[in-house]
């Protein structure tokens, strides 16, 4: 038998997309996968009760609270590199330890990310799915488009 595939999901919020992941894996409708781990980047997500219910463990990892920007902070260039340091602190913690995933969906995951969290995961072979429905610029201003890399 083979391994399951190994996903990390990413979310901000309610989690509705997350449960669907949950449900369609306890059913049957995704074969062969597995939840491994939940990131929020929001200290009040209600994605992480949804985690807990299903035994899937989940940590809280944000731009701000973790030490990578200041809060206001409103120089451009110090934003760039808060932001920079905080997709290689996120890719890293990926590749590493026991989490690491085949998998990271973005499951309404509210931040855009840079190559320095992309380009890491690409080289490592593990692809991602950002399943929030919204255009740019239409209900949000963050991370909206569909990728698989």
């Amino acid at each position: 038998m083979s391994e399951p595939c190994r996903i990390v999901v990413m979310a901000s919020g309610n989690g509705s997309n997350f449960q669907a992941l949950i449900d369609a894996i306890a059913n049957g409708q995704i074969p062969k996968s597995k939840i491994i781990r939940l990131i929020v980047n929001r200290g009040k997500a209600y994605a992480t009760q949804r985690a807990e219910s299903a035994g899937i463990p989940w940590e809280y990892f944000n731009l701000i609270s973790n030490g990578f920007q200041v809060k206001g902070e409103k120089d451009p260039q110090k934003i760039q590199e808060s932001r920079d340091k905080y997709d290689a602190a996120l890719a890293e913690k990926l590749l590493s330890g026991d989490f690491r995933p085949d998998l990271v969906v973005l499951a309404g995951w509210m931040y855009v990310f840079g190559k320095e969290f992309l380009d890491p995961l690409e080289e490592a072979g593990i692809k991602i799915i950002n399943l929030h429905p919204a255009l740019p610029g239409k209900n949000c201003s963050s991370f909206t488009h569909f990728i698989v890399r």
